[in-house]
């Protein structure tokens, strides 16, 4: 669900008409009744910053390029974006996905994953959980403790 905002409504209407959307509507038709959300001078409500999310709550913090980023980057403050952890069925059915055959279940939340390193790694950052360095080419997989947002 998205919260309204009046900018947003403008705007939309604003490239409808620049673009040829509205077909032949006036583009004052396309913002008519929107006065009931100016208020009257010197009264203040939160205004945009109540449409702001959190980091965690966010689901498009970052485009598809930048997550792909952040993701390898590693950053822990970059973890919060991702939002909470995966469980368990849904970070093997990834890894799957990726590196078919490579993991094994070890208890309810923890994983093995032999593959590349870098490839797991990322993963399970991705999916809120963190990578342990085991033997060999092997890397174990737990849910990670979040910073705060």
């Amino acid at each position: 669900m998205t919260a309204p905002a009046i900018a947003d409504r403008v705007a939309a209407a604003t490239e409808n008409f620049v673009r040829g959307k509205l077909t032949g509507r006036p583009l004052a038709d396309g913002l008519r009744g929107l006065g009931g959300g100016v208020l009257p001078p010197g009264e203040h409500r939160p205004g945009a910053a109540a449409l702001v999310r959190t980091l965690d709550a966010d689901m498009f913090g970052y485009g598809a390029r930048e997550a792909v980023v952040a993701a390898l980057r590693g950053r822990l403050d970059d973890q919060p974006v991702f939002g909470p952890a995966a469980p368990v069925a849904e970070l093997e059915e990834a890894l799957a996905q990726v590196l078919p055959g490579a993991s094994t279940r070890l208890g309810p939340a923890q994983l093995q994953v032999a593959g590349p390193r870098s490839v797991a790694t990322t993963l399970a950052f991705a999916f809120g959980w963190s990578a342990e360095p085991g033997e060999g080419d092997v890397v174990l997989l737990r849910p990670a403790a979040r910073p705060a947002p």
